[in-house]
């Protein structure tokens, strides 16, 4: 979305894993407020399983070349997206941009955020987190379930096994690596106690790699909902927040996710 005298500041958006929908509504609020706004999927399948399925039984070292075949496949997306928003600085001339991300998105906004901090001066992450490897082995995300599954099905390794071989090797692609380079004042993390995608504790991983930067807490279960799907709904309907500072949290009046990022923006990209 492109301002028609165009602009100096620009919005770059990215929805979670596999999906589209997530920041349309912020994409359209940004945009009213004059903003360019770059939306983005980082829409990937991070392991083959067509792979899985060609012998019963793997070992742990073939869990390892696995595992790295996912790593260089999220690297490279990373590269991609970087690659992409540094042509459009170049060709457009803004002179700030700031970074938000929605679960999977949120982890790729910090990675490329700590990793190119002159890049971006503002990052906001809603129902994202920091520990890649935990988060694929615990998630209740019915994708990142079904491959999870899969793996303890096919390879004749512990689940301690696996969590090893996860963390060497996706410690690279890790927002926890690069977090402590985005500026705390200029972050704003959201997140939902509830969630079962990305759970609470792996946003508090990040907050803690990241300086603790501002953080925005909810505390909604829906009845029968799983996954971000309470969540979604707290980010999109005004529900009552909670403002994390330090060991204490402060009551934050009703906002949605547009509000949330809108603000933040605001008050970090002069």
């Amino acid at each position: 979305m492109r301002q028609h005298a165009g602009s100096q500041k620009l919005a770059v958006l990215f929805s979670g894993m596999g999906e589209t929908a997530s920041t349309i509504t912020i994409a359209n609020r940004l945009a009213s407020a004059g903003y360019d706004v770059l939306r983005l999927y980082p829409k990937i399948q991070f392991f083959d399983f067509d792979l899985l399925d060609t012998k019963e039984k793997w070992d742990s070292g073939e869990l390892r070349t696995f595992v790295r075949g996912g790593a260089l496949a999220l690297a490279t997306r990373y590269e991609d997206m970087h690659r992409l928003v540094e042509r459009f600085k170049q060709m457009y001339g803004y002179s700030t941009v700031g970074v938000m991300g929605i679960s999977l998105g949120g982890i790729t906004a910090h990675y490329l955020s700590g990793s190119h901090p002159e890049m971006f001066q503002s990052t906001v992450g809603i129902i994202t987190g920091g520990k890649l490897c935990e988060i694929l082995l615990v998630s209740e995300e019915p994708r990142i379930k079904e491959i999870s599954n899969k793996v303890f099905e096919k390879f004749t390794v512990t689940h301690d096994e696996a969590r090893d071989i996860l963390c060497e090797e996706l410690q690279e692609i890790d927002p926890l690596r690069v977090a402590d380079r985005i500026p705390a004042k200029q972050a704003l993390l959201v997140s939902n106690i509830a969630d079962q995608t990305i759970p609470y504790r792996f946003t508090k991983m990040l907050w803690r790699a990241a300086g603790r930067p501002a953080w925005k807490l909810m505390a909604l279960k829906l009845p029968f909902a799983r996954g971000h799907e309470s969540s979604g709904f707290a980010l999109f309907f005004p529900v009552p927040l909670f403002q994390k500072w330090g060991c204490f949290y402060l009551p934050v009046w009703p906002q949605n996710a547009d509000s949330l990022v809108l603000r933040h923006f605001e008050s970090t990209l002069k």
